[in-house]
């Protein structure tokens, strides 16, 4: 392989791959459950992987208890409609609506940042993602 071409070629390689794993919905995204009880507030924290295809997306959440979370929902403009699910348990299909926002925040996040809000009336579940590259800035 020519010398001069080899730099070009990594990087261009490089910047395929990591625009593969964003198209993809790879990235890791914060995850957030917080209840009503009947004396005060729950709140779970964790980390999720999202997908999505179309309209539709499939969320796979993880708390820091370790109990395993599943949202299935469809996204028509910034309207969600969602149904919530903790594995293995009797807590299956809940429905969920909300809003999704993809926006940038310039001086805080100038990539941007992707949120799914979503509530039931007693409970919200958030799940976030920031856009992170170089080319952004700090």
């Amino acid at each position: 392989m020519n010398r001069v071409l080899a730099p070009f070629i990594a990087l261009l390689v490089s910047a395929l791959i990591v625009n593969a794993a964003h198209a993809a919905g790879t990235e890791e995204w914060s995850f957030v459950w917080v209840s009503s009880t009947t004396t005060d507030w729950d709140i779970i924290k964790g980390v999720a992987t999202v997908k999505r295809t179309g309209v539709n997306f499939v969320a796979e959440a993880t708390g820091e208890n370790t109990v395993k979370y599943r949202i299935v929902g469809k996204i028509e403009g910034r309207s969600i409609a969602a149904r919530f699910t903790i594995l293995e348990s009797e807590f299956a299909n809940a429905p969920f609506v909300g809003t999704y926002t993809k926006r940038k925040d310039k001086g805080i996040n100038p990539c941007g940042m992707e949120l799914i809000a979503l509530h039931d009336g007693a409970n919200f579940i958030g799940l976030r993602r920031n856009f992170n590259h170089h080319s952004c800035g700090p």
